[in-house]
């Protein structure tokens, strides 16, 4: 992309980013289906290289070493990703006659999002679940693009125009990192013990955030002080003192038990999680025609499964937090536009660095 392109680019995504908070009366909004018609273009794009050629199995009727799959995430088992990733194993493993086979990887067993990332680059993990800002370090356009969604609903409908199919594509070719599917989790707020009023209470808070190197920017340039140690790892975090808060969507602070030290929530909603499989190219490319199909469609039929899970607990999550003890309250109007200044300038810096 030149460099114009670029400029062009975050002037659009900033301009979108004076909207930060504004719907935040707006909880939750219904998500369309729609991932069906970009999965059948994928399916159909697939069928393609099949017929092209690509490997094919053994004709010597001995049976072969199934090819191995991990799949790795920081999702933990309880987790409803977790559950997509179960039934991506299943049907994997099923459609493929048993000629691949999957062992999953949650909660960090190899490594936070970064290094299960790094992983896929390297071809030591063959797939990923991760949230899609983590390749933000990569492509800073999916980042910018991701940090101004304010609803689900706008977060489907982004990740399916063609401009963002054209920056997977991008990723694609220069990284060789394949998006094989994606769903949507819910908004990402800042969760805290004690109430946030303005951004001078940012000045050293203490806050979980990702390993994303831009995510952790966000929140530093507001003046806090980001830990990314893994999720798993937060409570006792917070146990010790080590945090004060964190950066997430709902139902990770349920799922880990984050609401019993984290009792307000600063509904910001400066971003949306949208959770996406990713596979190494190298991998995908020497699979043969018939487990490239079993793979991508199982992806985007786990992907449309969990978008439906996610929607249908939404209202759920929520209810089950404030009976839990959270308050949820909204950033008034100085507090909104600070945290936009403090976006908005965190964006230009990185588009200087980038020329």
């Amino acid at each position: 992309m030149e460099k114009m392109g670029k400029r062009a680019l975050y002037a659009w995504i900033l301009a979108g980013m004076l909207l930060v908070c504004a719907s935040c009366g707006q909880r939750w909004e219904k998500m369309p289906g729609g991932q069906e018609e970009h999965a059948g273009e994928q399916a159909e794009q697939i069928d393609e290289e099949r017929e092209e050629g690509g490997n094919r199995p053994s004709q010597s009727g001995e049976k072969e070493t199934p090819l191995l799959l991990k799949v790795a995430t920081t999702k933990i088992p309880e987790s409803t990703g977790y559950q997509g990733l179960e039934m991506l194993k299943d049907k994997i493993e099923r459609e493929s006659g048993g000629t691949i086979e999957v062992q999953l990887y949650p909660s960090e067993q190899l490594g936070d999002q970064m290094t299960i990332l790094e992983g896929i680059r390297m071809g030591t993990v063959e797939m990923a679940f991760l949230p899609v800002e983590t390749v933000g370090g990569l492509f800073p356009e999916i980042f910018a693009l991701v940090s101004q969604l304010r609803t689900e609903e706008e977060a489907i409908q982004i990740c399916q125009k063609e401009e963002f199919q054209k920056l997977w594509e991008d990723l694609r070719q220069s990284v060789h990192i394949r998006c094989m599917g994606f769903s949507v989790e819910g908004v990402r707020n800042i969760w805290v013990k004690e109430r946030i009023e303005d951004t001078g209470d940012f000045e050293g808070l203490r806050l979980w955030t990702s390993s994303v190197s831009l995510h952790m920017a966000m929140f530093q340039s507001l003046g806090a002080s980001t830990n990314s140690m893994p999720l798993a790892q937060a409570y006792d975090g917070f146990q010790a003192g080590l945090l004060d808060g964190a950066e997430l969507d709902a139902e990770s602070i349920l799922r880990y038990n984050l609401y019993e030290k984290c009792k307000y929530c600063l509904e910001t909603r400066h971003a949306v999680s949208v959770d996406t499989f990713f596979m190494s190219e190298e991998v995908f490319q020497e699979m043969t025609g018939e487990q490239k199909v079993v793979v991508q469609r199982a992806a985007e039929e786990v992907s449309i499964w969990l978008q439906e899970r996610y929607e249908r607990d939404r209202d759920v999550v929520y209810q089950t937090l404030e009976e839990k003890g959270v308050t949820f309250y909204r950033p008034g109007d100085a507090l909104r536009q600070e945290l936009e200044e403090g976006l908005e300038k965190i964006m230009w810096e990185n588009l200087q660095e980038e020329d």
